[in-house]
Parts: structure tokens; sequence; C-alpha cells
């Protein structure tokens, strides 16, 4: 089914940046409703959170994701929101309704970084928006 089951942890020293040299912790946690348990387990040692949300199946933002938006966002950690699969869909409308689910199911209105660029169809690159 390909989703995560357990808290899956990751540890990079990250690139010296002016005499800093941070160490990023990763914790990969489960987007199942089941599984609800180790995202809250995870919010209390992590510092924020990136919540992957998928692109497919109209833009609809699931249940399982909602949740996690809600925890994060009670928790009073930053987040941020990542739209998965805009790669992989062949419809520009799928972005846009994955961004209006978004602001209707979290509460906010997101604010799009990038946004694919789609031609006769088919996604033809991405544009950085400022």
């Amino acid at each position: 089914r390909n989703f995560t089951c357990y808290n899956h942890f990751y540890s990079q020293q990250a690139p010296y940046y002016h005499d800093f040299c941070p160490r990023l912790h990763l914790i990969d946690t489960p987007g199942h409703m089941d599984r609800m348990l180790q995202v809250d387990e995870a919010l209390h040692v992590a510092h924020g959170a990136v919540v992957v949300c998928s692109v497919r199946g109209g833009g609809t933002i699931g249940a399982a994701s909602g949740h996690v938006f809600e925890a994060v966002q009670e928790s009073g950690k930053p987040r941020v929101v990542f739209l998965n699969g805009v790669d992989t869909s062949d419809d520009a409308d799928d972005f846009s309704a994955a961004v209006d689910s978004l602001e209707e199911s979290l509460g906010t209105r997101p604010l799009v970084l990038f946004a694919p660029v789609h031609a006769s169809g088919a996604e033809t690159g991405s544009l950085l928006l400022n």
C-alpha cells in the first residue's frame, strides 16, 4: 500500500554555513489514521513539521493529512505543506483543486512557492512564484 507503518529516524550532518554546522534530524511518521499515535509522539521531540499531501485523486486532502496538520497546528510548531504527485498528475486542475482543498480542509490559505506548468495535458516544468 506504500505508506509508512512506523516512525523512521534519519540524521544527517548539514553542510557548514558561516561557521554554523547544524545536524538535521528527520522523523518519517505514518500518514494513516490508524497510526496517529506515532505522529503525536514524534511531535513531542520535533521542532517543526513537513506535512505531505497528495495531489492525485482530484486534489482532495485525506483525513489523515488533515489530522496531522491539525496536530502540528495545535503544537504551535512551524509547519510546511508539501504537495506530492504534482509531477505525475496529467492535469493542472489537480494542482489547483489540491490548493483549494488545502484552504478548505485546513482553514488556511497556502502560500504557493512552486506551481506546475502544463502544456498539451502533460507537465512541462515548474514555475517559481516570488
